[in-house]
């Protein structure tokens, strides 16, 4: 495995492992030369281009643990499983693997690394002392190779050019000047293969929608909204034109709807007598269109706002007709009982009853507990309405 590597490192020339370079007879002449001839197995483009995608493997993917700061340094993970049949028998977790391994190199060193127990059937369970292993190894071994040494970076050789493309694209083009930052994308090239198709001025913003309206369906309650959109060359895009349609109501905060590639939408629930502006704007990767907009005022009479004091004062008010009503007919009812409702008087500003019309009511409320108490209604029950 680091022998397989090490022709990346060395620019697409293999040299076999070997431990003894030469022998020396005891003659002190005779050198036996033991080293392998080195061999080209691929070409250096193909070396530094597998290079440089290996370098991502330790800076961002599954190798990260055995970089090594400040290091021109590539390499590649590796995880073997168990077949289902063997899961099943052992009784292992989907988790559970045989073997880990970490191969890296730099353009001095190589280095591979196998972790795993010496039972096959005894499996890595654990990730920092388990299947990361094999890059701490890595890491402590390499760290030691190079200290205080400088190691040459990875080279590119002349049969590698870069060129910027537009991400994403199949034929590959070439960007242009105005492709915007989010579609460019650099990539290497064996020399003579970079695509000669450069992309044509490339779209930089968005029409706005056109021809924005809004109306009121008052059976459904709803309002429909239409629009319409000179799109551009299809060429230019990736992906579809879509419509970012928001709304705010009267005056409040702008709330996003929906996002359609329609160019009509309704909207439901509205509420009556309030005005209500609406924003559609086009949207297509990461260019945004100015918004269109458009307002409509729903006629109509809002919904009363209920107030808890202003509905404490009609109570009021109409306990106090009820007390007074009540206290003038209660010598009328043979048991009384309309001189019970005399307690929803508590408010009355009008003088006592017809009983005692000198008095002031103010306490009706009390006094038609009183009048209430006898069984024949008799007038005389009810003079002291105003008088308690």
């Amino acid at each position: 495995m680091a022998g397989a590597y090490s022709a990346f490192g060395n620019g697409g020339i293999y040299t076999k492992p070997h431990a003894v370079k030469n022998v020396i007879l005891r003659d002190g002449k005779t050198n036996i030369k033991l080293s392998p001839d080195p061999v080209t197995v691929m070409k250096d483009s193909t070396a530094y281009m597998v290079t440089d995608i290996l370098r991502d493997v330790v800076t961002m993917g599954t190798g990260k643990t055995a970089n090594v700061s400040g290091l021109d340094m590539a390499g590649k993970t590796g995880t073997t499983n168990y077949d289902a049949d063997a899961k099943k028998k052992l009784g292992l977790k989907n988790s559970d693997v045989p073997d880990s391994w970490f191969t890296g190199y730099t353009t001095e060193y190589t280095i591979a690394v196998w972790g795993g127990y010496k039972n096959y059937t005894t499996p890595i369970t654990t990730f920092d002392r388990g299947r990361y292993v094999p890059q701490i190894l890595f890491r402590t071994v390499m760290t030691d190779l190079v200290a205080g040494k400088k190691t040459p970076h990875f080279k590119q050789p002349s049969s590698v050019e870069e060129a910027t493309i537009v991400k994403g694209s199949n034929p590959t083009i070439l960007a242009s000047r105005s492709t915007p930052d989010a579609l460019r994308s650099t990539e290497l090239f064996v020399r003579g293969t970079v695509p000669t198709k450069m992309d044509k001025e490339y779209l930089t913003e968005l029409d706005a929608p056109a021809g924005l309206s809004a109306e009121y369906d008052n059976e459904t309650n709803s309002v429909i909204l239409n629009w319409t959109h000179k799109g551009p060359d299809t060429e230019l895009l990736l992906g579809p034109v879509q419509f970012e349609v928001s709304v705010a109501m009267d005056g409040s905060e702008v709330q996003k709807m929906t996002t359609t590639t329609d160019q009509t939408v309704t909207f439901s629930g509205v509420e009556l007598g309030h005005t209500y502006v609406f924003y559609v704007k086009a949207i297509a990767g990461d260019i945004e269109s100015s918004p269109a907009s458009t307002s409509l005022l729903i006629e109509g009479q809002k919904e009363p706002e209920f107030n808890n004091e202003d509905g404490n004062q009609g109570n009021d008010q109409g306990e106090e007709n009820n007390g007074n009503n009540n206290g003038n007919n209660k010598g009328n009812n043979n048991k009384g009982n309309n001189g019970n409702k005399g307690n929803n008087g508590n408010d009355g500003n009008n003088n006592g009853s017809d009983n005692n019309p000198d008095e002031d009511g103010s306490d009706s409320g009390n006094s038609g507990d009183d009048s209430g108490s006898g069984d024949d209604g008799e007038p005389d029950n009810g003079t002291d309405d105003g008088s308690q």
